[in-house]
């Protein structure tokens, strides 16, 4: 079946973006607000509201605002609601497309990441105008939710089916096994809420609690701190193909793969690790010297243990040495999730990043480095 995009904006004459999903197998057109019918919003898989509707007019009606959407947030919410809640078959995905994500932050100041955003807004996603990767993000969405079952199976051991269907679980018998316990530790929407949301709620856990955090898929960063080499080198080596088949293996490869970038499975880099090893428990410094040794395109991150450093807007900086690094507290990242760090040069200069530190962490660096009291906490006792 192909992907179909029902993109609504103000001056759908204008709108490129339906010539530049074609190059990407997926139909799409554009319609003003009021020419779309609920048919319309039935038979497209995604239907993307441009945000910021300024071109549209709409009949005044004299004390009431009730049939007056201000903007395409409350536009996507209206024919949301015209498809039914759970009643019908064959989902449908809803995103905005903008370029004023800040709108959306409600004059906060915060830096929020898309996923976050659409959390907020009960919404699949929103796709920002900027983001020269956009076209590829929505024909991506389109194939998932082709993807999706009609109608999403009531049966519990049924619907763990599909979703291993979705996900293309599969590889070597141990590497397989591990890749199911992680799934699990995530705890995957599969029964009463995806039932109730055809699906959608398992898409939106893929979508907003996977992709964008380290869980049983971690992406170029977190293989570059596993194996302790520098980011940089490793896309040179993946891009030249000079890393073995093994690793190519744990390629994730299921619904929404080619959504955000490149992500591979965890317990497939650790059946690669244990390959590289050859059964022996290497430290991590043996693990980086063998791999430098044995793929000369590889560079040591020439740190005793890396971990991926982030900023208080959830964006991936670079790599740190977690004896540099203090764990932080992030108000939406998952506790499934491998935790985010920080440097404590971060947190010393950032008030905001300092009153996130996990509370062990500050009182481990007290302790062992003898460093400044952290700000917003209290000396220990």
């Amino acid at each position: 079946m192909t992907p179909t995009v029902l993109i609504i904006d103000d001056d759908p004459r204008q709108n490129a973006l339906v010539t530049s999903l074609a190059r990407h197998n997926v139909s799409a057109r554009a319609l003003g607000p009021d020419a779309v019918t609920r048919d319309d919003i039935e038979h497209a898989h995604v239907v993307l509201v441009d945000l910021l509707l300024d071109r549209w007019i709409i009949q005044p009606k004299p004390d009431s605002i009730a049939r007056e959407p201000r903007d395409g947030l409350a536009l996507a919410a209206v024919f949301r609601a015209h498809l039914g809640y759970g009643r019908r078959k064959d989902p449908t995905a809803f995103a905005l497309h903008t370029g004023r994500p800040d709108v959306l932050a409600a004059d906060t100041g915060l830096d929020l990441r898309e996923h976050g955003l659409a959390r907020v807004h009960n919404l699949e996603w929103v796709f920002l105008k900027a983001d020269p990767g956009r076209t590829a993000a929505i024909a991506s969405l389109a194939s998932a939710v082709v993807a999706m079952p009609p109608v999403w199976p009531t049966d519990p051991n049924e619907a763990g089916r599909v979703l291993e269907r979705l996900l293309r679980l599969e590889g070597p018998p141990p590497m397989l096994a591990q890749a199911r316990r992680d799934v699990e530790e995530t705890h995957p929407p599969t029964h009463e809420l995806s039932s109730l949301s055809q699906g959608m709620t398992a898409l939106r856990w893929m979508l907003h609690r996977i992709l964008p955090y380290p869980t049983f898929l971690h992406d170029d960063w977190q293989l570059a701190a596993r194996l302790g080499v520098k980011h940089e080198s490793l896309l040179r080596a993946l891009d030249a193909r000079a890393l073995p088949s093994a690793l190519a293996d744990a390629r994730y490869r299921g619904f929404l793969a080619d959504f955000s970038g490149r992500r591979w499975w965890r317990a497939g880099i650790e059946h690669w690790v244990d390959e590289i090893s050859e059964g022996r428990l290497l430290s991590g410094r043996e693990l980086r010297d063998t791999l430098v040794r044995r793929y000369r395109s590889l560079e040591s991150a020439e740190m005793q243990s890396p971990v991926v450093r982030v900023d208080a807007a959830y964006r991936t900086i670079g790599l740190v040495d977690a004896a540099d690094a203090v764990r932080i507290s992030l108000d939406d990242w998952p506790p499934f999730a491998e935790p985010p760090w920080a440097t404590v040069a971060d947190v010393l200069d950032e008030p905001a990043l300092a009153a996130r530190v996990v509370l062990d962490d500050r009182r481990l660096r007290k302790r062992k480095r003898r460093e400044p009291t952290l700000p917003g906490r209290r000396p220990a006792e």
